[in-house]
């Protein structure tokens, strides 16, 4: 189903709540795949018996490329690091690991310079979701949506990123161009 500018502006309002405050935390999974940034003061997160600390906002993607950038530069994206380890046979001096581990200290290095920055503004595109979420500093994330053909209730069919609130809302973007707001857990007193 085409993405509708109704269906833009309803996502970008759900977002305004969140602008304005101060992203920390921001990383990487090992792979590059999944990123997480907190926005917001650290919270407790309700109805967790860890007693896991999050931003009042957390934004995650799955299947969805991303990229850093700042000032019209690009610092990093989701696939810097080779996504495979390589074996003993093909990497008989350890050369391929040690370029991988540098690659992945210069991802989390640049997604600690994110710490402190103020979200200003997100943008959602058409035709497939794509956002850009524009931070001060010039810097911005670029979201690109991957998946998109199968069964949109399949387990392999992952949603391309998603956006949890204080209220124990999270609006999940894709599979495909699905979207919707969804009750995650308790509400934050």
């Amino acid at each position: 189903m085409p993405i509708t500018q109704q269906d833009i502006r309803e996502i970008e309002e759900f977002f305004a709540p969140a602008l304005g405050g101060k992203v920390w935390g921001a990383m990487a999974d090992d792979t590059n795949w999944h990123l997480s940034i907190e926005i917001g003061e650290p919270t407790p997160t309700p109805g967790d018996p860890t007693n896991t600390i999050a931003g009042k906002w957390r934004l995650l993607t799955n299947s969805c490329a991303w990229r850093l950038e700042k000032d019209d530069q690009v610092l990093v994206g989701f696939q810097d690091v080779i996504m495979f380890i390589p074996t003993p046979e093909d990497d008989k001096d350890g050369s391929m690991m040690a370029e991988i581990q540098e690659l992945r200290l210069k991802i989390k290095q640049a997604l600690q310079n994110l710490d402190g920055l103020t979200l200003q503004s997100i943008k959602v595109q058409k035709p497939a979701f794509d956002a850009v979420l524009t931070f001060n500093g010039g810097v911005k994330i670029h979201f690109f949506s991957t998946v998109f053909s199968g069964n949109k209730d399949s387990s392999v069919n992952w949603r391309h990123w998603g956006f949890y609130t204080p209220d124990g809302l999270v609006l999940i973007i894709g599979p495909g161009t699905d979207w919707s707001v969804k009750k995650y857990r308790k509400k934050a007193k």
